[in-house]
């Protein structure tokens, strides 16, 4: 047998990942189940057994498990975190290490150096949370805010530090803002060719529910949403006969929320793949970052539609 899927030596990038294909040359291969075992910083992530189909191939679909292997857990409103380094190592053992192989996984896209979000304007509310992530990748950056009228290099309000091979991701809370930015603004990663820019923000009055989750591009993105947020609860109740009378037993309620977008860009929809696909969502409610899981999604567009909308259900993570 033998690798179709040439990764020996390689960089894959995460976003970007296909299944892995191991060859029959003979019949006789097929036969017998072979084993495959993938490992880690000599932790083992996979260990499982693959029959050949009947085209002589096993194709692996490994990209979500070595996800797992990435996922970032959000600092609180104004503080920063360090998470190691966007690149892990893996091995992976074919047949009994017959087919022996190691590679590297970059957690972002190939992309990453061009763009740091698919989003290309987004409204937000004046107590907005925005995501920075300073990325081992790009060590010469800084963090410029750019308006309609200046630019703000390199503030200290909007330091992210990240050193010593390690990234940094910071939650701004906008009033750290000076007044005169808070209108439209966008931010800019200065040192960088090409210039990596983020959404142009539009501060707007009213209530929005914020959604922070992380995209293909190594950071976060905060989706603010105008739209309704609906509370609904699934119940199951179980009941029981005794002395002749039906009696309950015990009540199950499982909370389940509903949240509809409000107008967003045409660009804001599609990039919402990647916060239905996200293993990282977190919804900030009531000052406090709550991880999300989403059991059930909305996308559509029309191109001779001019407003756009999604919607997604979801249950808190704690629940």
């Amino acid at each position: 047998m033998r690798l179709e899927t040439n990764i020996s030596a390689q960089i894959l990038y995460l976003y970007e990942m296909e299944d892995i294909v191991i060859v029959a040359e003979n019949s006789e291969e097929t036969k017998i189940p072979v084993p495959i075992v993938l490992r880690s910083s000599g932790q083992t992530i996979l260990d499982e057994s693959y029959w050949f189909d009947f085209s002589g191939r096993i194709s692996l679909h490994i990209r979500d498990v070595i996800e797992n292997m990435f996922s970032i857990s959000l600092p609180d409103v104004g503080e920063e975190i360090h998470f190691a380094s966007i690149f892990l190592d893996f091995e992976l053992d074919v047949n009994d290490s017959a087919l022996d192989v190691e590679f590297q996984v970059c957690r972002l896209s190939s992309q990453s150096l061009e763009k740091m979000s698919d989003i290309d304007v987004l409204r937000i509310p004046e107590d907005y949370v925005m995501p920075l992530c300073r990325c081992a990748h790009l060590p010469g950056s800084g963090v410029d805010i750019v308006t309609p009228y200046r630019r703000y290099s390199k503030p200290s309000w909007l330091s992210v530090s990240g050193t010593d091979g390690n990234s940094a991701l910071r939650l701004v809370d906008l009033s750290y803002f000076p007044h005169e930015i808070v209108r439209s603004f966008h931010v800019e990663l200065s040192g960088t060719n090409p210039v990596i820019c983020s959404p142009q923000f539009k501060v707007c009055a009213g209530h929005f529910e914020q959604y922070l989750f992380s995209n293909r591009y190594g950071g976060f993105d905060n989706v603010a949403m105008s739209g309704s947020l609906q509370f609904e609860a699934e119940t199951e109740h179980e009941t029981g006969v005794y002395s002749g009378h039906l009696q309950p037993i015990s009540t199950d309620l499982q909370p389940l929320w509903t949240q509809h977008s409000g107008y967003v860009s045409w660009r804001t929809v599609l990039a919402m793949r990647d916060l239905i696909c996200s293993r990282d969502i977190y919804h900030l409610n009531g000052g406090e970052l709550k991880k999300i899981v989403i059991t059930e999604s909305s996308l559509s567009l029309s191109s001779d539609e001019t407003v756009h909308s999604f919607s997604f259900k979801y249950r808190y993570a704690e629940d």
